[in-house]
């Protein structure tokens, strides 16, 4: 009796993952399909005011602006800048080092 019960315990213990498996599966071949988003955005993104020697970065959260001004130079020698709102990173495009962008990752 208890090798039955042993068995039976197996079995359910597996089954939720062999179904979860195979809806998985089903969901990834799905194709098309329509996601509705509902809500609003209450805090906009940093923006950011690139100049020949400085970089200023003005960010609202939580009700206050933040305000920062980075040297370029510090961002053209490979600096990443951490600030409270943002990380800010600096890519050359050119061996020249005439044209750059400048990545903005929000935290």
């Amino acid at each position: 009796m208890k090798a039955f019960f042993g068995n039976a315990l197996l079995i359910l213990c597996f089954t939720p993952a062999v179904c979860f498996d195979a809806f998985a599966e089903s969901e990834r071949v799905a194709q098309g399909g329509v996601i509705h988003f509902r809500g609003q955005i209450v805090e906009g993104g940093c923006t950011v005011d690139p100049s020949a020697r400085n970089v200023n970065v003005s960010c609202y959260r939580d009700g206050n602006h933040h305000q920062n001004t980075i040297p370029v130079s510090a961002l053209a020698h490979g600096e990443t800048q951490h600030l409270k709102d943002a990380t800010l990173d600096m890519q050359w495009l050119n061996k020249q080092k005439t044209l750059a962008v400048i990545s903005v990752q929000y935290q």
